[in-house]
């Protein structure tokens, strides 16, 4: 994600993996909840999961509206909700 949001040309060249990726990353968040699955009831493990889900729903707007800006803030979103939980929950 951060590499097909780094610049104009890899946003625009890239924009439907962009778009499959940030899906992914939205499935991923949400089997993340589902029941059974550890840290689940986790209060800082679920706003780690919606924030998931907020970057990933950021990013698939702005990438079929041509916002690179808002796709950067989705992926920077992703980005710090994934690495401030594995800090935590590895």
């Amino acid at each position: 994600l951060k590499t097909w949001t780094s610049s104009e040309s890899e946003f625009k060249g890239n924009a439907e993996d962009l778009v499959r990726e940030a899906e992914l990353v939205a499935v991923i968040a949400n089997f993340l909840n589902e029941e059974g699955m550890p840290d689940r009831d986790d209060d800082e493990y679920r706003a780690f999961t919606v924030a998931m889900m907020t970057g990933a729903k950021m990013i698939v707007d702005a990438a079929r509206q041509e916002d690179l800006t808002r796709a950067q803030k989705g992926a920077g979103i992703i980005t710090q909700a994934c690495t401030q939980c594995h800090e935590s929950y590895r």
